[in-house]
């Protein structure tokens, strides 16, 4: 394909707001509005896949100089260029050790918010204001990384296996005949040495997924083990595929007091929000390593969540450097 992800061509942005004044003394103002808006997608979304994928990008390391008693300078015209690499792999083998992988899923879509808000403002006696609002985003199909490759516990039996090797460091319990841990390994002892005793009594199932995988994967042949054991793509030891997972949530009162008294103005400013999200980065893409099992579970307080925030200023304009203004419907004198 020409693209990582196909064209997204309805991103249909409305918006509408209103200003009312209710009653005829003009001291009230009821204002609202509604907006749909749509969110980049950087270019590190694009860059990290175009960077991973196996035979689209090989690095290479020249050092023109390198050869004792050569000075070649930029300004050479007959300067050695490094060898061409080597045809790249295209497929790498099954042992972890490509590393990283980043990919897009084909049926992408734009990032977008609504915005909502509502306030009530009335003059509740002269020169001072009292507004009260409500304020909401909703940031829906954020782009959102998400580890496909992590290792798997539950579907393959490698949780109840962890278990039993529990009970055996710490009651002596005989393993099942079938406990695939002792079958790579030889023994439930060996497997409890390999995988790390820390890990087995603080039941860091994950940590010892991942040691298992990584260091034990050239026993699961011999095992009767797949390679796809834990993991989906054994190449690689992560695979992070941008998404549309992403959601933010945030909803606030805001309260506001603003008094003028000739040069005198103070105001004060309250507000009660609460700020929700599944994972909270700075939007570059392919930063996260999120449970692809549990995104829901992962909705919670956002890092940038404040409760409540309070704030005052006071400014005083001082009636100084007066500058003479002459011209129609002006005041002879005006504060500069």
């Amino acid at each position: 394909s020409n693209s990582w992800y196909k064209n997204d061509f309805n991103n249909f942005a409305p918006r509408i707001g209103f200003a009312w004044s209710p009653f005829k003394d003009g001291k009230t103002s009821i204002r609202a509005s509604w907006g749909m808006f749509y969110d980049r997608v950087p270019g590190t979304a694009t860059a990290d896949p175009d960077s991973t994928t196996p035979g689209l990008v090989q690095s290479i390391t020249a050092f023109p100089n390198a050869t004792a008693g050569s000075d070649l300078r930029f300004s050479d015209k007959s300067l050695i260029y490094p060898a061409p690499p080597t045809s790249p792999t295209l497929t790498p083998a099954a042992d972890r050790t490509y590393g990283t992988l980043n990919l897009i899923d084909p049926n992408f879509r734009q990032p977008y918010v609504f915005q909502t808000n509502l306030t009530i403002q009335r003059e509740i006696f002269r020169n001072t204001v009292l507004e009260v609002g409500y304020v909401s985003n909703r940031a829906l199909k954020l782009l959102l990384d998400q580890n496909v490759n992590q290792t798997r516990i539950y579907s393959n039996g490698f949780l109840s296996d962890f278990n039993e090797l529990r009970a055996f460091r710490a009651n002596n319990t005989p393993v099942s005949a079938g406990n695939t841990l002792a079958r790579i390994y030889g023994s439930a002892t060996a497997a409890i040495s390999a995988i790390g005793a820390t890990n087995i009594t603080q039941g860091a199932v994950g940590s010892a997924a991942n040691t298992v995988d990584t260091n034990a994967y050239t026993r699961y042949a011999a095992a009767g083990v797949s390679q796809y054991y834990l993991r989906n793509f054994p190449q690689f030891t992560n695979v992070y595929l941008s998404t549309n997972a992403g959601r933010s949530y945030y909803d606030s009162l805001q309260v506001s007091l603003r008094r003028n008294t000739g040069a005198l103005k103070f105001a004060v400013n309250y507000t009660w929000s609460k700020n929700l999200d599944n994972f909270s980065g700075d939007g570059g893409g392919n930063t996260a390593n999120l449970d692809e099992y549990n995104l829901k579970l992962n909705r919670s307080l956002s890092d940038t969540d404040r409760p409540h925030t309070v704030s005052w200023t006071t400014t005083y304009t001082l009636p100084i450097g007066r500058n003479k203004l002459v011209g129609r419907g002006m005041p002879d004198w005006v504060d500069k």
